[in-house]
C-alpha cells in the first residue's frame, strides 16, 4: 500500500520538523557573507602591506616613493572628484530618477556616473527621456570629470613619477638590506 497523506511523510523528515532550519539557515548565510566581506577586506590589507615592503626594491621604490610624493595633492583632487559625482548624482536623480533605473536613487545614481569616467555610460536612454538635458548634463559632467578632473590626476601622478626618478639613485637589493641592517644597529 501506498501512502499518499503527506503529512505523516513529513513528520518523519526530521529538518521539515523543525521550525528554526529556515531561520539557521539565514544566519549560516548572514554569517557566509560577512566571512566573503572580511575576506575581501582582508585582501586589501595584505596589498596595502606588501608595498611597506615595497620600498626595499630599487625597482619597485619609485613606486612608493610616488605615491608618497603625491599623497598630498591626490587627496584634495579626489575629494574635489568625489563632490563633482555627487552633485552630478543628485542632479541625476532629481532629472532622470522616476524614468530610469540608473538614476531611481542616490547609490545607483552615484555608482552610473563613476562608471561613466571609465566609458560605461548609457547616453541613448538619457536622451530618449530627454534629449536636451541628456546632453547638457551628459557633456558637462564628461568634460569636467573625465578631461579636466581625471587630467590632474594623471599629471600630479606624472609629476610626482617624475621626481620620484629624478635624483635617486638605483641600489640593488642587497645594499639596501645592508643600508637597512646598518640604520638598526645604529638606533
Amino acid at each position: 500500500l501506498i501512502n499518499t497523506d503527506n503529512n505523516t511523510n513529513n513528520n518523519k523528515n526530521p529538518l521539515l520538523a523543525d521550525e528554526q532550519f529556515p531561520t539557521q539557515l539565514e544566519q549560516i548565510q548572514f554569517l557566509f557573507q560577512w566571512q566573503v566581506y572580511l575576506n575581501a577586506l582582508n585582501v586589501v590589507l595584505c596589498f596595502l602591506k606588501f608595498l611597506k615592503y615595497v620600498k626595499y626594491v630599487s625597482h619597485f621604490n619609485v613606486v612608493s616613493q610616488t605615491l608618497n610624493i603625491v599623497s598630498g595633492e591626490i587627496y584634495g583632487i579626489l575629494v574635489l572628484l568625489t563632490a563633482l559625482v555627487t552633485c552630478y548624482a543628485t542632479a541625476g536623480v532629481t532629472l532622470f530618477g522616476t524614468q530610469l533605473v540608473q538614476f531611481r536613487d542616490f547609490g545607483s545614481s552615484f555608482s552610473s556616473l563613476a562608471r561613466a569616467l571609465i566609458g560605461d555610460f548609457d547616453y541613448q536612454a538619457l536622451w530618449e527621456v530627454n534629449r536636451h538635458i541628456a546632453a547638457l548634463f551628459f557633456w558637462s559632467y564628461v568634460v569636467i570629470g573625465l578631461f579636466l578632473i581625471l587630467n590632474f590626476v594623471i599629471a600630479v601622478v606624472s609629476d610626482g613619477f617624475a621626481k620620484a626618478t629624478q635624483g635617486g639613485s638605483q641600489m640593488t637589493l642587497t645594499e639596501q638590506l645592508r643600508r637597512q641592517v646598518r640604520s638598526w644597529k645604529e638606533s
